[in-house]
């Protein structure tokens, strides 16, 4: 299951889009961020946690990391 916090309905339109593609890859791929992170040679800078990571690179048309 996904759930989204009130938090999700707060953001633009372009954000709502790329949490909701992060969290189907999860479902689609069956990994945590880690394993996605890795899989696709995703590396998270010194302050940025697995999700983070993940999601920019979505952000940055899955493009660098």
């Amino acid at each position: 299951n996904v759930v989204l916090g009130a938090g999700f309905f707060m953001k633009g339109y372009s954000a709502q889009q790329t949490i909701l593609l992060h969290e189907l890859l999860h479902y689609t791929l069956q990994r945590d961020d880690q394993q996605i992170d890795k899989k696709y040679n995703i590396i998270p800078g010194q302050f940025d946690s697995f999700s983070s990571a993940f999601t920019n690179w979505l952000t940055n048309n899955c493009q660098g990391s």
